[in-house]
């Protein structure tokens, strides 16, 4: 693999070079081009290979068992779960058979069982372990969310559970002391905030705006920013790195006009926005924002102009050049095309309006900057969440100026911590902010309609929206026809894209058991209806329909309107498809499904729910089966038995637990 990687460098190489000879006529230009990006494509692609740390013999995996003693570094804080702590660790040795010590690397995601001894771990402490990894899972579900491609592209591949017991602590603090002292400054920043505003959710999203630490944020208001189209507020990002940039003019105001001084603002704000990069956890949009900044800083104290395309140009190949997985980071692609909107559609939307006086002024401000970050990220925020916040200009004239008022009140809490009633007063008034915040926020949530959902768009559509758009703006730049003819192709394509997806979704015939844990969660689906068969505390519970079912209904076409939902109370046959036949076992007292006289019932499928093994032993008498699907409600004892019994009459099974939903298309 290296060698290919080598060769297309060189190839590129030497395209480029000869294409020199042959571009000296006009017509020849786009050779140069072409080599070009063939040479950066393939340095591309080998820097990368060199970065994936499993690409290389000392990696973890590659020494040792999936069972061994290794020597593990923490490299994060501890995230607390229910019953866990989550840890991100770096294998930095393993014992082998011999009980020889190799050094090794790579990330590993491990579970610590809550005990005294766990609770005390911190950032870089070094643990001896008994280690059984397994890999990790992709997703279980269609249309879930991949949280094994996700961690792939942050280089982690397994992970482990330690019970209490397993593991002893070696050394304290090995580390990295910036990042140590980062890491404990936000642990008590967070800890003031906590302290001076009591509530919990304003705690939370004042934690989340200031410094990052957003494990405290509930799903409920979560959904509610996404739908109001204000989540972006709750992720650190460009804008408080620029409010904090502004805040730090302020105060070095005097180095600036007195020019012998001058270096000392450059310097200031340069320690001051890479700490606050730290500080926040390196999150992309962080760093997207504090390079700009950045090079944008040292461009001004060299005496030196440019522009703001090519300090987004050099951030990102800088970016790119730290770790080269960034780049599918969703967080790193809507930054970098908010950015690119605000800076390029912004002044060509604000011209349409030139109010008379200051309040109209600023809001007109507010509200052209959100149309333009939205039209440059909307198609992504299509391909991605499936909605569109139809009432994003009315939530960010609310949101926008109050988290900027949050964000300097939540400063000066922290700079007057050590006084108690001037902590306790700004306390108050910050909790006020934060509260009329979520409120708006929840309000504009409650709002019937605030939120378009369930669209379901291809990467090839999002492609055809994004080079509308562009070839939209090139037309308004140069007025030239050919590119209006090419908006227009893309839109015939994408049309016929969706006509296409349109009439297959009209005439589909399918069933799923999804994979839900300790649920029975099936939909029986024809055409764009469906009926969903499943318990009242899962058909109640928003968030674990969304994460594990509504993504996949999105993506075939159905909504919550055309549902037909039963609740499973008794053993039941549904025909399905071309007249074959689902049984659903979930009753142990209910034996409805009997045969009738000598002849045996033909079942397609059974699915066996709530550990009912008793009605699918009497059933297997009555009826010849093809295939029995247990479902994810059945505990693990169940499920032996279950199989076993199947095994003894040669019945075909699926376990959807452990293989993941099971979808049938007719």
């Amino acid at each position: 693999m290296l060698s290919i990687f080598f060769t297309l460098c060189v190839l590129g190489i030497l395209a480029f070079d000869s294409s020199k000879k042959l571009t000296q006529s006009f017509s020849h230009r786009w050779i140069a081009g072409v080599a070009s990006l063939l040479t950066m494509l393939s340095c591309g692609s080998l820097y990368t290979y060199l970065k994936t740390e499993k690409n290389f013999e000392l990696h973890f995996s590659k020494i040792s068992s999936n069972e061994s003693f290794l020597i593990l570094r923490l490299k994060e804080p501890l995230v607390e779960k229910a019953k866990s702590y989550k840890a991100l660790m770096e294998v930095e040795g393993v014992l082998d058979s011999l009980k020889f010590l190799k050094k090794t690397d790579g990330k590993l995601l491990v579970y610590i069982a809550k005990d005294s001894l766990s609770k005390d771990l911190r950032y870089g402490d070094l643990i001896y372990a008994k280690v059984k990894r397994t890999d990790i899972k992709g997703p279980m579900n269609p249309g879930e969310f991949n949280y094994q491609r996700f961690l792939y592209f942050h280089q982690i591949h397994q992970q482990a559970y330690l019970n209490s017991g397993t593991w002893i602590k070696l050394r304290s603090k090995e580390s990295n002391f910036l990042f140590e002292f980062s890491y404990s400054l936000r642990d008590r920043l967070v800890a003031c905030m906590k302290e001076y505003i009591p509530d919990k959710r304003n705690y939370a999203v004042a934690s989340a705006l200031t410094v990052g630490y957003e494990d405290d944020l509930d799903q409920e208001l979560i959904q509610a920013y996404a739908s109001a189209g204000a989540l972006h507020v709750l992720s650190v990002s460009g804008m408080h790195v620029a409010l904090i940039y502004q805040l730090l003019v302020m105060v070095l105001m005097f180095a600036i006009r007195n020019t012998k001084y001058r270096w000392i603002h450059y310097v200031i704000a340069l320690l001051f926005l890479w700490f606050y990069a730290i500080l926040t956890g390196y999150s992309p949009s962080v760093l997207r924002s504090t390079v700009m900044f950045t090079f944008i800083i040292l461009a001004e104290w060299i005496n030196r102009n440019t522009t703001t395309f090519n300090t987004i140009a050099v951030s990102v190949f800088v970016l790119l050049l730290y770790d080269p997985f960034i780049i599918t980071e969703v967080g790193f692609q809507l930054s970098y095309l908010a950015v690119i909107g605000i800076v390029y559609l912004h002044p060509l939307i604000h011209v349409w309006i030139e109010p008379k006086y200051w309040f109209t002024r600023q809001i007109w401000t507010i509200t052209s900057v959100s149309m333009a970050a939205q039209v440059a990220t909307f198609p992504l925020g299509l391909l991605y969440f499936h909605q569109f916040p139809l009432l994003f200009v009315i939530s960010n004239l609310v949101v926008i100026p109050l988290t900027t008022l949050i964000i300097y009140g939540c400063i000066a809490l922290i700079a007057v911590s050590k006084i108690g009633v001037v902590a306790s007063f700004v306390g108050k008034i910050v909790s006020l902010m934060l509260y009329a915040t979520n409120y708006s926020v929840l309000f504009v949530d409650s709002i019937p309609s605030a939120l378009l959902t369930g669209i379901s768009i291809t990467i090839f559509e999002t492609w055809l929206i994004f080079g509308m758009i562009i070839f939209t703006l090139v037309y308004l730049a140069s007025k030239n026809a050919k590119n209006i003819m090419v908006v227009l192709g893309m839109l015939a394509l994408l049309l016929c894209a969706q006509i296409i997806e349109s009439l297959e979704q009209k005439w589909q015939k399918s069933f799923v058991i999804y994979n839900v844990k300790n649920a029975t969660a099936i939909d029986l689906i024809e055409g764009r209806k469906r009926i969903f068969i499943g318990d009242s505390a899962l058909q109640n519970d928003r968030s674990k329909k969304l994460f594990h079912l509504t993504h996949h209904r999105w993506d075939i076409g159905l909504s919550d309107k055309n549902e037909d939902w039963q609740l499973y109370d008794k053993n039941t046959i549904y025909v399905v498809g071309d007249g074959k036949k689902l049984a659903h076992l979930c009753d142990t007292v209910n034996t409805t499904i009997q045969k009738t006289g000598t002849n045996l019932i033909t079942l397609d499928w059974v699915v066996v729910s709530n550990n009912n093994i008793e009605s699918l032993t009497n059933l297997s008498n009555n009826a010849q089966v093809k295939q029995v699907i247990i479902d994810s409600s059945n505990n693990n004892k169940s499920k032996y038995k279950i199989k076993k019994f199947l095994e003894s009459r040669s019945i075909p099974f699926y376990d959807v637990n452990e293989k993941g939903a099971f979808e049938y298309k007719f």
